[in-house]
């Protein structure tokens, strides 16, 4: 017989035992008279896998019962700053205070570093309900939130405690909640599924995930189970149509001291821990072709969009962006370093004035195309082409101004800027895009520039001191 308990967002199913193991003795906590003794245990810190690593180690109060000794080590995948990434918490215990192994957890909360973005709205989703009836074979595909992770956790077989393994199963769900499974199959079989919601935290922490754990017998009457080590893990992307969305995306800026995370955890018992941990910053990472550029702050104030968000943020001095980010420096000017098709080579040109989406082809060319994209007030929506605009929709915006431009100089590379009725293709030169509603203008300070009229389909070489005026056409 299976038993099914539900706590609210969290829910159990009393672990099942395979029938070679029916005839050994089954030992609980009523039946034995037995008598836990507790001990206290100190704060002690150890190295996790190398000696940057170090984990957080949980102390109870001094005023509690005991409490499992429990180590924490978060990190996030390998990424640079503001680029997308999962985020992976190890939780390791230690203790004997339940029957030889440590007391069963309840709750956990997970604080999560400040500046963390991202969202799992639009994602595929997988409801709890399907999880609680089917497991998550029944899941949609692409709702998954990171890749299968593990746990180990004791449970009570023939009167000893014994070690399981088990997977970690991580489900999107609706109002950006995610959803853990896990799955243990031998000696028993069990099963645990619990979910929370991202939400805000308090400095110096940006988000939080709080937990809800079930109580699980090992079979019934017998003693619950509890973890000797788990693994949480969130953070994917998805591409939708010619865009991706990011659920995960590292901080922009990193503090000296590196990110702050902490933990809080709660046991059966009543007795509840805290720890916090900070991990090293990412090491600078250099652009690669067709997937991140570099930007630097040269003067004023520079703000980017990441693919995938609605908000613009300041970018404090220096990093790199994803392809397809929006880059705004009306107010300011930034160095662009882009990959090239040699290995280990850069190129660079600096930009100012304007607001434009960045894209660089993955290809020998390796030409980064910097699109104008500030909305002017009064014109019909532009209908893109590849990387250029070539007719316009009915539809007049109504907000913004009735003008953008962006200047950019480079020396050396392959650079382009894209406007309403223009794109350039330029080698070692400096020049001024202007858009309005019914004509887009480029106008030669050094060097020379191939204009592509895109109303006339022709392209013309303009040099230092020319400029050229593409107009839309009349309607007739």
């Amino acid at each position: 017989m299976v038993w099914h308990f539900s706590t609210g967002i969290a829910s159990a199913r009393c672990a099942r035992v395979p029938t070679q193991f029916l005839g050994h003795e089954l030992t609980s906590m009523r039946d034995t008279g037995f008598t836990v003794k507790r001990k206290r245990y100190h704060a002690s810190i150890g190295t996790l896998a190398a000696a940057i690593a170090v984990s957080a180690t949980l102390i109870a109060p001094a005023d509690t019962s005991a409490t499992p000794t429990v180590t924490f080590l978060p990190t996030f995948s390998e990424a640079d700053l503001g680029e997308a990434a999962m985020v992976s918490a190890t939780i390791t215990f230690t203790g004997s205070e339940y029957f030889g192994s440590p007391e069963p957890l309840t709750r956990l909360i997970l604080h999560l570093p400040a500046g963390l973005e991202g969202s799992s709205s639009g994602f595929p989703i997988c409801e709890p309900e399907t999880l609680r009836q089917f497991g998550p074979i029944k899941c949609p595909h692409g709702s998954e939130a990171a890749p299968v992770t593990s746990a180990i956790t004791y449970v009570t077989l023939g009167g000893e405690r014994v070690e399981e393994q088990a997977e970690v199963w991580s489900f999107f769900g609706s109002d950006e909640s995610v959803s853990f499974f896990i799955d243990g199959h031998t000696p028993v079989s069990l099963e645990l599924l619990t979910t929370g919601s991202l939400r805000a935290d308090s400095a110096p922490y940006g988000r939080l995930l709080e937990l809800s754990l079930p109580l699980i017998e090992s079979v019934p009457g017998a003693p619950y189970a509890s973890f000797k080590a788990l693994t949480l893990a969130f953070g994917r992307s998805y591409a939708e149509g010619i865009s991706e969305r990011y659920s995960v995306i590292i901080p922009r800026e990193c503090p000296a001291e590196g990110f702050a995370w902490g933990l809080e955890g709660g046991f059966m018992d009543g007795t509840s821990v805290f720890a916090s941990y900070r991990s090293p910053c990412p090491p600078a990472a250099a652009p690669i072709l067709g997937q991140r550029q570099g930007v630097q702050v040269t003067a004023g104030t520079v703000t980017v969009r990441l693919p995938g968000t609605t908000t613009f943020v300041p970018i404090a001095a220096a990093g790199t962006v994803p392809n397809g980010s929006e880059l705004e420096t009306t107010h300011g000017s930034a160095l662009i370093t882009a990959a090239t098709s040699s290995p280990g080579k850069t190129e660079s040109a600096q930009v100012r004035g304007g607001r434009f989406v960045m894209h660089q082809d993955a290809t020998h060319a390796a030409e980064t195309h910097l699109a104008l994209s500030l909305p002017l007030n009064g014109c019909a929506s532009a209908v893109k082409r590849g990387h250029g605009v070539r007719t316009a929709s009915n539809r007049p915006q109504h907000q913004g101004p009735k003008s953008r431009h962006l200047w950019v100089s480079e020396h050396g590379g392959s650079w382009g800027t894209n406007g309403r009725y223009v794109s350039t293709t330029v080698e070692g030169t400096s020049w001024l895009t202007i858009d309005q509603c019914k004509r887009s203008e480029v106008k030669v300070v050094a060097g020379r520039v191939r204009v592509h009229d895109l109303v006339r389909d022709k392209t013309v070489t303009v040099t230092a001191g020319e400029n050229y005026t593409a107009v839309a056409r009349r309607r007739g």
